[in-house]
């Protein structure tokens, strides 16, 4: 959550993510912890909106829409952590990370409509804006490309670290896409257009 507040400490998420797989992989899975970490999650993601996302002014109708919003979309975390721990031995964590995350992210999004219009935050991409490289592949997938690679990120770091290394050795062929971001960056090559004098 802190890393889509002001501190934007994006490699935190990794650090996250990588501790999620690996509570994953050894089996932890338990449904009111997950509803807790989910709802924690909301409300340090959205804190915001207590100072300025309400239609009503009185501070009590602000705070109560972010907290009846933590405790609704809180429900996200125990539903795709459940599908997860139920793959955990037939998939690799850098492919079943970034699976089950970005499918929490859309349900999100999705299940804002029913109760607000839309919940366009805390999709995970958006907590990459300090990784550069790591967000140009939003030309080529949006927020959703983001977020699946930094959650591909996460569970290859699980991979490794649970000593199961071998299993994320497929992933070595799609860190390339990280190397798109330098490519999609880069100044473009055609000369500079006319100037005015007036400018």
């Amino acid at each position: 959550g802190l890393t889509f507040q002001t501190p934007a400490l994006t490699p935190l998420s990794w650090v996250g993510l990588a501790t999620i797989a690996m509570l994953l992989r050894a089996g932890y899975c338990k449904i009111l912890p997950a509803y807790v970490a989910g709802v924690v999650f909301q409300l340090t993601g959205v804190f915001w909106m207590t100072n300025c996302y309400s239609t009503l002014t009185l501070t009590e109708a602000r705070v109560s829409n972010w907290l009846l919003m933590g405790l609704f979309f809180g429900t996200i975390s125990p539903i795709v952590l459940g599908i997860g721990s139920r793959l955990r031995n037939r998939w690799p964590m850098w492919l079943l990370l970034p699976v089950i995350w970005t499918l929490g992210d859309l349900l999100r999004f999705e299940g804002g409509r029913l109760i607000a219009g839309a919940y366009p935050w805390l999709a995970l991409g958006y907590s990459q804006t300090g990784f550069l490289a790591g967000c140009q592949i939003a030309d080529l997938g949006g927020v959703w490309a983001v977020g699946f690679l930094a959650a591909m990120f996460g569970g290859t770091i699980a991979d490794v670290v649970s000593e199961r290394p071998s299993r994320a050795a497929p992933a070595i062929p799609l860190w390339p896409l990280t190397g798109y971001g330098p490519f999609g960056s880069a100044p473009p090559l055609s000369p500079p257009g006319p100037t005015s004098p007036f400018l």
